[in-house]
């Protein structure tokens, strides 16, 4: 079984332009530990928009082997 931690809460500050509309759970920090685990596998520096799209897509990942 993967395991993925969710903060519990929203952070006390506003998220950042790429994250409105993002799920609760997807916050700055997470955003920018996301970018800091994958930026050595990309040429170019991730964006924010991007870090959460990588976000999204492991997140359905892992519902998709988790119903299997």
């Amino acid at each position: 079984m993967i395991m993925i931690s969710v903060p519990a809460s929203q952070p006390d500050h506003p998220p950042k332009d790429a994250l409105r509309g993002a799920p609760r759970w997807a916050t700055s920090e997470l955003v920018a530990e996301t970018i800091e685990t994958w930026q050595p596998y990309y040429n170019g520096q991730l964006t924010d928009q991007e870090a959460l799209a990588i976000l999204l897509s492991v997140g359905e990942l892992v519902t998709t082997l988790e119903a299997e």
